[in-house]
């Protein structure tokens, strides 16, 4: 057991066996207020990593998915695999914009696929920095689904980068 706080975590079950705590304002006046249960909005940016391309290995005809319900960033996850929204889930219970299934690869050159799947998880196998405001103007589209959505709270991880080491001009000092 790791005891932080108020929490116990047994780390080999992967139980999260916090209290959920209310938020001590009903309506935090900045961030500096902000409690995991005003956040009612998740997103994600990147490349496979963040879509888990492949994270579970092959399961059909040795063709790999992206296991984007496990995402650690963006996955709607379970107690088996915790992700950030199934953590926030537990203490906002209308959290929206998770992704709730595995997909098919979805590159840049393929585009989105699975749009419901997806929801607000933009990721692209493949990615580079350069496509990520191809990546936000998905999110932009997906927000249109969301009632309220500039009024909600809202936590966007971006991770990408990988693929942009392997282009050859990268490390150029020109």
């Amino acid at each position: 057991w790791v005891l932080h706080a108020s929490c116990n975590i047994m780390v080999e079950a992967l139980d999260f066996v916090c209290p959920a705590v209310t938020p001590a304002k009903a309506e935090p006046a900045d961030v500096t207020e902000l409690h995991p249960g005003h956040v009612s909005v998740i997103m994600a940016m990147g490349d496979s990593i963040t879509a888990a391309f492949a994270s579970r290995g092959p399961v059909k005809d040795n063709m790999p998915l992206e296991f984007r319900k496990f995402s650690w960033s963006i996955g709607q996850g379970s107690a088996e695999a915790m992700t950030l929204p199934y953590l926030i889930h537990h203490f906002n219970s209308s959290l929206t914009g998770y992704a709730s299934a595995n997909t098919v690869p979805q590159t840049p050159t393929t585009g989105y696929l699975e749009y419901d799947n997806d929801f607000m998880d933009a990721a692209l196998s493949r990615a580079r920095v350069a496509n990520l405001p191809r990546e936000l103007n998905h999110l932009t589209f997906q927000s249109s689904r969301i009632t309220d959505f500039n009024r909600r709270w809202k936590v966007l991880t971006i991770l990408i980068g990988a693929n942009d080491l392997g282009v050859s001009d990268a490390c150029s000092t020109d």
